[in-house]
């Protein structure tokens, strides 16, 4: 696995998941284009392997369709397959080729009543400024069941399945107490 920061979180959600005798389904989209082939920053492989390799030590299952999810992972990766760090001077509040389309599945899979955790990872590093603002224009931020933006791009990825995971264990209040530090950190403070 090529991130580390997060494995405290995906082996405490395996063991919840063992204590529970719960198997999550975890479906997994991506932002248009090179999507699960972006070979991230401060990575050696394509992000699609590490998901897939962290939502097994999870204790979970990935699976081909949002029908059964428990967990609908939607990882914000740019266009080209290229990773910027949060502070590059065009981490905007303006869109880019793909961040609106993107924004729009997530409300795609919300609307369908979905468990949606976003990995943030088009920055590394921080927040993508121009997807969180029209997250939160468009009310979904409250929603999620799990969002980071934090540090590499596989320590986002890793900690929003152990994120998504767990909030099936407690109610939405309790989830959006757990996302608010990651909107404060990842986005105002990182980005």
């Amino acid at each position: 696995v090529a991130g580390l920061d997060e494995m405290g979180l995906i082996l405490l959600t395996r063991a919840v998941n063992q204590l529970k005798g719960d198997i999550p389904f975890v479906n997994v989209d991506y932002a248009e284009g090179v999507g699960g082939n972006t070979i991230p920053a401060y990575s050696n492989e394509p992000i699609k392997d590490s998901v897939k390799t962290h939502i097994s030590m999870a204790g979970g299952l990935q699976v081909n369709t949002d029908k059964r999810a428990d967990l609908v992972l939607l990882l914000d990766t740019d266009e080209k397959g290229l990773t910027y760090e949060a502070n590059d001077p065009n981490n905007t509040l303006l869109p880019r080729a793909n961040t609106v389309s993107f924004a729009d599945m997530a409300g795609r899979y919300l609307q369908k009543g979905k468990n949606v955790g976003i990995a943030d990872i088009d920055f590394a590093n921080g927040s993508d400024n121009a997807l969180m603002n029209i997250l939160w224009q468009r009310g979904y931020l409250s929603k999620l069941k799990a969002y980071a933006g934090w540090n590499t791009p596989t320590n986002s990825s890793g900690y929003t399945i152990g994120m998504g995971m767990l909030s099936a264990y407690v109610s939405q209040d309790d989830t959006v107490k757990m996302l608010v530090p990651r909107y404060l950190d990842d986005w105002l403070y990182q980005a």
